[in-house]
């Protein structure tokens, strides 16, 4: 649940979220995840690199974080350091049609203070039946 317990950013039965998985190990994939995190530095919402300045998030997202990183394999892991990037955001865009009380087109791109340096933006599918194959998906994130 977000900062302060919001239940407003939070609508969704356990059963509607993705749940399980497992750790991969460092690097495993190309695509850059990133962490929003709170004011008090907490880990808020995830979010994908979608071009050299611009992740790609939630927009129920929106008021829950101020710094964004990028880098982190294990969020709990202070040995990780070397290898973050941490941005502040320039812009929230949420997607125009956003409906706040029904979660309806909740997305939202956010433009970053600068360029993400070695890291790989996710490439979208320019296929017109996307996935063709949607057993062999991945998801990642925290």
């Amino acid at each position: 649940m977000p900062a302060g317990g919001d239940r407003r950013a939070w609508p969704w039965s356990p059963r509607e979220l993705v749940l399980g998985g497992s750790a991969a190990p460092p690097r495993s994939f190309l695509y850059g995840q990133v962490s929003l995190y709170s004011k008090s530095h907490k880990h808020q919402c995830g979010g994908t690199v979608v071009a050299s300045d611009m992740v790609l998030t939630a927009a129920h997202c929106r008021d829950f974080f101020n710094t964004t990183e990028v880098g982190k394999h294990n969020k709990d892991d202070p040995n990780n350091r070397e290898q973050l990037q941490i941005f502040t955001s320039l812009e929230k865009i949420p997607h125009p049609k956003y409906e706040e009380e029904m979660y309806r087109f909740d997305v939202m791109l956010v433009k970053l203070d600068r360029q993400i340096e070695d890291v790989e933006p996710v490439r979208l599918n320019s296929i017109h039946r996307v996935p063709m194959h949607p057993s062999v998906l991945t998801l990642i994130g925290w």
